[in-house]
């Protein structure tokens, strides 16, 4: 195995995070926490993990959002209150128009 050795020069004004955090590292991480930085930066801007995880995070959410929905409905349409105000809202109803309008308009995520 070779290794190669890089330089680089971080202003300690400008780079006074980066320098404190390599400053707490215990002896010998430097180099691991270096490479598993760039690793990421590379990865991100190939769109190979975050951005492409956190898309499929969010798909995931909103599958369960619905399925979520579709669930409390059919666990309450067995308990749907009788409505004897002619012209009285459905409160189960209402719900779910409230929760889809939140949705549509992107409120409440």
């Amino acid at each position: 195995m070779s290794k190669r050795r890089e330089i680089y020069v971080l202003d300690e004004e400008q780079d006074g995070d980066l320098c404190a955090y390599l400053d707490s590292l215990p002896k010998g991480a430097k180099s691991a926490a270096v490479r598993e930085g760039l690793r990421l930066l590379v990865a991100h801007q190939q769109g190979t993990t975050a951005s492409r995880d956190v898309e499929t995070l969010k798909a995931a959410i909103d599958d369960l959002r619905g399925e979520l929905l579709d669930a409390i409905e059919q666990a309450t349409l067995a308990n749907r209150p009788t409505i004897k105000e002619p012209g009285a809202e459905d409160p189960i109803l209402a719900a779910r128009l409230d929760a889809q309008l939140n949705n549509f308009f992107g409120e409440g995520q």
